[in-house]
């Protein structure tokens, strides 16, 4: 039987991790303790969905995957009292609802892929750092320990990690290499008390924050009140190497100037920094297949910044032609 590799287990590799399974063996490395990438939570004393803050359907294919876990409860609807906001006015308002509807995981983000996760065979905490050519195929090293031989290896990593570490020969390494991603900060806010806002998640333009949510208002979530902030990628790309707590003293400002509120009564703040984050839609293929060296690559970064767009990478995906 053919044996795949696939690096990373976010929700594209473990997408297509789910696709090939029926004919071939496959094995998925990932370097975090838990699978899902981006689509995470946090948990300490407050809980933040600090990745992706919801998703939505627009492909009949995502909305058939998704229909199960809405059935399970696993996948639930959002119905957020949303507004926008130019600086520090709100501009528009809206309530989300049956018409459009914005899900989540519930109760966490993280849920979903550990859920995508089960009856696959991954292996946690490795970092493949090398992929060499062996006996026909292809060695995975990690820290130069071989960790398996493969006949494919499919990379579903964000697309500057795929260019350090995909095989030169790959023949769309240099489209890869063009490929940039924006960064974001996520500043999580946990507070003893609930403050006084009258939206749960809010768009923000003309600011160095782009999103508002109150994490706590999502189904399914503990009752402890808590923000989450995402700083813009503009703003985050800036700022890459700015000092966390200069990150989180700025991020902090711009939050109370846009609310008008007090928010020095949190007790809890954390920061996490995503170098990459987003990407702007692209025009190419949904996945990059190299038939010849068998090698591919997958991830929303081939189509568009969404959740949907991970999933369709790796729903597409194809070997054989």
């Amino acid at each position: 039987m053919t044996r795949i590799a696939i690096i990373g287990a976010g929700i594209a590799g473990l997408t297509a991790a789910h696709r090939l399974q029926a004919q071939a063996d496959v094995q998925l490395f990932e370097k975090s303790w838990r699978a899902g990438g981006r689509v995470s939570t946090r948990h300490k004393q407050y809980a933040f969905d600090h990745g992706a803050q919801h998703f939505y359907v627009k492909t009949a294919a995502f909305r058939e995957f998704l229909t199960p876990f809405i059935e399970q409860g696993l996948i639930r609807r959002w119905d957020a009292r949303f507004v926008e906001f130019d600086g520090n006015t709100i501009v528009a308002r809206r309530q989300w609802g049956e018409g459009f509807p914005h899900y989540v995981a519930s109760p966490g983000m993280t849920d979903f892929g550990q859920t995508l996760a089960r009856g696959l065979k991954i292996q946690y905490q490795t970092r493949v750092t090398a992929i060499v050519e062996h006996d026909h195929g292809w060695r995975l090293l990690s820290d130069e320990t071989p960790v398996g031989d493969f006949d494919w290896v499919i990379m579903a990593l964000p697309a500057p990690q795929v260019a350090a570490l995909m095989p030169a020969c790959f023949s769309y390494a240099q489209q890869v290499s063009n490929t940039s991603m924006q960064a974001c900060y996520s500043l999580m806010l946990g507070f003893p008390a609930p403050i006084a806002l009258d939206f749960d998640a809010a768009l923000v333009r003309n600011t160095d924050i782009s999103w508002i949510s109150v994490n706590s208002s999502k189904p399914g979530r503990p009752e402890d009140f808590t923000l989450l902030v995402h700083s813009t990628n503009r703003w985050a790309d800036d700022h890459l190497e700015l000092a966390r707590e200069a990150v989180i003293e700025h991020l902090s400002a711009e939050l109370a100037r846009v609310i008008q509120l007090d928010i020095a009564t949190a007790e809890h703040v954390g920061l996490h920094r995503w170098l990459y984050a987003n990407i702007g839609r692209q025009q190419g293929p949904s996945s990059l297949v190299d038939q010849t060296h068998k090698l591919a690559a997958v991830g929303d970064w081939c189509i568009s910044g969404r959740v949907e767009s991970a999933f369709t990478s790796g729903h597409q995906l194809n070997l054989d032609h």
